[in-house]
């Protein structure tokens, strides 16, 4: 089955849905130590054309990562295991039939989330901030990706990670314009 990817102009209510979940995120995390959450991704980026899925980057510390992968998972959250090894816990809303491209209405209406359970030192978490700043700096490189994204929305996929692939040298532009270490820009594909 094709994968269809949507990818949307810039709207600022995605901002407003991102305060509300994280709210709800502390309230599910309430007794886990949680360093920081994050609003990641391409619909944290004010002016970015995105699939309208608000990615949150749940930043804490080592030993605190079972009980807060406990805590989403009891705050009705699901965890999706993500392919290669990456260095974070992908969690999708329990509430939202999968749909990676983001092309069809959840069920209850709301805005689709991804939420990912990293520790300060990960690389992907690292490459999230990296990227969101380069592009916040960068409105030439924000105008490319967007562009990238439009024209990769208008093919069919057999997974979500040929979307990704097929971002993945803009990608590499934008972290080399980061203050990210070499071996970081060239895991660039952990964004």
């Amino acid at each position: 089955m094709a994968l269809r990817i949507a990818v949307l102009e810039y709207d600022p209510s995605w901002a407003h849905h991102f305060v509300r979940i994280k709210a709800e995120l502390l309230t599910a995390l309430v007794e886990v130590p949680v360093i920081n959450i994050e609003h990641v991704g391409s619909t944290s980026v004010p002016g970015l054309a995105a699939k309208p899925i608000i990615d949150i980057d749940v930043v804490v510390a080592a030993e605190h990562f079972a009980a807060a992968a406990s805590a989403l998972s009891y705050g009705g959250y699901i965890f999706k295991p993500e392919p290669g090894g990456m260095d974070r816990m992908s969690f999708r809303y329990l509430a939202h039939a999968l749909d990676s491209g983001a092309s069809k209405p959840t069920e209850d209406g709301d805005i689709r989330r991804a939420v990912y359970l990293v520790m300060p030192e990960a690389a992907s978490y690292r490459n999230h901030l990296a990227v969101r700043q380069v592009l916040l700096t960068y409105p030439d490189l924000l105008s490319e990706y967007a562009d990238v994204k439009r024209k990769l929305a208008m093919r069919s996929f057999e997974t979500i990670g040929q979307y990704g692939a097929g971002k993945s040298g803009v990608l590499q532009k934008i972290l080399a314009k980061s203050s990210l270490n070499t071996e970081s820009v060239q895991n660039g594909s952990q964004v």
